[in-house]
């Protein structure tokens, strides 16, 4: 113990003499003073990559998750479908009376008739003109009846389209209709009920496509700056993989900054889930030797000691321990990566830190 008490006036003693842009000097430990501080040591890794943690939503990619919405007012008279059920396009997902259907389907129907009698009527004086009967002023005014009642038939198709109204059965009433599904994919959620009064523009039906699935991420500034589009995305908890396909110039309104991820392999993520992902960005792998400077590490997070606002690790050296500054890039789990004068077979303290940082020397 009284080495122990020696070793630490020593690096007192340096710490006053020590010039600001000097190297710390080694903490002179022995083996037997390792152990009796209960110093720990392990070795580190390059990392090729620089491996951040953050939150992420599972959600499904862009153009895969619709909202069906009842186009008219009117009372909902059956349920067809339930959450989780597959559905393709023109799956009936529920069944709906509406007077408004009712008159958009009879001015429908004006306008079919109207153009069968302006098409008749072109026809017919066609034929009159070929003989010289009527002027031609005559023939062209029943074109152009013909070009307005097509162009009114046309906007009663377009609305019924945009109604996603089926044509009614012979023998159903024009008053009842069932709104289909737009897409094939899953039934995420039903927000209606039946005997539901409804207005236009109601919610009634969620349908996402589980086939292309997204990670919604949510990262700080810092993590996010380390990234870029390509990086890879994995989320064990759930053994799904993903690749970082774009991240937000912007930060949101809680300071975060969004990213999104591709899903190649869903394993078993959930839509609608948060989960915790890491992303590995990939840089190039840092070069081996004794003085590596400036190089990507990985080590234990508990291998970090933090002193004056900096973080330290203490590199095990012959004569002890020798204390290095390292720069933090970026954490996932119990690891972190650094940036620091290392090599690929340095090894560091990871327990007796506490006492480490008492033996630390200081700079005045």
């Amino acid at each position: 113990m009284h080495r122990l008490w020696q070793a630490w006036l020593v690096s007192a003693l340096w710490a006053t003499a020590l010039p600001l842009w000097a190297a710390p000097p080694d903490i002179r430990l022995s083996a037997a003073e390792k152990a009796q501080l209960g110093i720990r040591l392990t070795p580190v890794q390059p990392a090729s990559a620089i491996t951040v943690e953050a939150t992420a939503t599972v959600s499904a990619a862009p153009g895969q998750d619709q909202m069906v919405a009842l186009p008219y007012p009117g009372l909902i008279t059956a349920v067809l479908t339930g959450a989780g059920d597959p559905v393709r396009p023109g799956t009936p997902v529920l069944r709906w009376a509406s007077a408004a259907v009712a008159e958009v389907r009879r001015q429908a129907q004006e306008a079919d008739v109207e153009v069968a009698q302006a098409r008749a009527a072109r026809d017919r004086d066609e034929r009159l003109y070929e003989a010289d009967i009527i002027p031609l002023a005559r023939l062209e005014a029943s074109r152009a009846r013909l070009t307005v009642a097509l162009a009114a038939q046309a906007a009663r198709q377009a609305e019924q389209r945009a109604g996603r109204l089926p044509a009614p059965g012979p023998n159903e009433d024009p008053g009842q209709s069932v709104l289909v599904a737009p897409q094939a994919g899953t039934v995420a959620e039903v927000l209606v009920a039946v005997g539901q009064r409804v207005e236009a523009g109601t919610a009634a039906v969620r349908i996402v496509g589980t086939q292309a699935l997204q990670l919604q991420l949510s990262l700080s500034p810092e993590k996010a700056a380390t990234l870029k589009p390509g990086d890879e995305v994995q989320v064990p908890a759930r053994q799904a993989r993903a690749v970082l396909v774009g991240v937000s110039p912007a930060v949101d309104a809680s300071g975060q900054v969004p990213a999104r991820a591709r899903v190649t392999e869903a394993g078993s993520l959930r839509l609608g889930e948060r989960v915790t992902a890491t992303v590995a960005a990939r840089r190039d792998t840092p070069a081996a030797g004794p003085t590596a400077a400036a190089q990507r590490w990985r080590l234990p997070s508990q291998s970090l000691a933090q002193i004056e606002g900096q973080n330290w690790v203490y590199l095990a050296v012959a004569q002890g321990l020798q204390p290095v500054r390292v720069k933090v890039l970026g954490q996932a789990g119990d690891d972190v990566t650094v940036e620091g004068a290392l090599s690929a077979d340095a090894q560091v303290a990871v327990t007796g830190l506490a006492a480490l940082r008492a033996l630390h020397p200081r700079e005045r």
